[in-house]
């Protein structure tokens, strides 16, 4: 989650610097002009960084609600050692984690069926063969005040796939933005 926030720190940067032409002396260096927009997105809270961010890309980032729940988990892993304190679960007192995940099912009588490693695949009927389909979905998991957060290997995976979603997700918003100016305007 701190690659994350440094990509959307960096973003925040490229994308001011295309939206807002800027004046610089001469003698300046590229860090000394470069310096007051990353000290602006570093002081930015998570959730107004990604706003600012999806405000200037063409297409919003995909599951922002998930990503700013995964930075939540990760101030309580950091600053509580995974305990879930009240700072984390203002609602009901209950942290909720979401994360986006590659989710493979196939239909058995109108119902999505998760493929599971060793499954015999049945959708119950007399077909020859069964439709696997896959699809962007949400995992959630729950944590009450005073648990700690606990993350199987197979959430680091999917966490791990998230990351890569955004990153992935995020460069190609960006791409897009510095391409959609007029030439003129550029």
């Amino acid at each position: 989650m701190r690659g994350v926030r440094s990509s959307l720190e960096q973003s925040h940067v490229v994308l001011q610097l295309l939206s807002e032409p800027i004046k610089v002396a001469s003698n300046s260096s590229i860090d000394s002009v470069l310096a007051p927009h990353y000290e602006k997105a570093a002081k930015m809270k998570f959730g107004q960084l990604l706003e600012g961010v999806n405000s200037k890309l063409s297409e919003p980032l995909a599951f922002a609600d998930a990503f700013e729940s995964l930075q939540q988990a990760r101030n309580c892993f950091e600053h509580r050692n995974g305990i879930v304190g009240p700072v984390d679960a203002p609602a009901g007192g209950v942290l909720v984690l979401r994360f986006p995940r590659a989710k493979i099912f196939y239909l058995k009588n109108g119902s999505e069926v998760e493929l599971q490693s060793g499954q015999v695949v049945n959708d119950g009927s007399e077909n020859a063969g069964v439709q696997i389909h896959f699809k962007l979905d949400i995992r959630e998991r729950r944590f009450g005040l005073g648990s700690r957060i606990t993350l199987s290997a197979a959430d680091f995976n999917e966490i791990a796939f998230a990351c890569n979603l955004f990153g992935t997700n995020l460069h190609a918003g960006i791409l897009s933005a510095g391409t959609d100016k007029p030439k003129d305007a550029m």
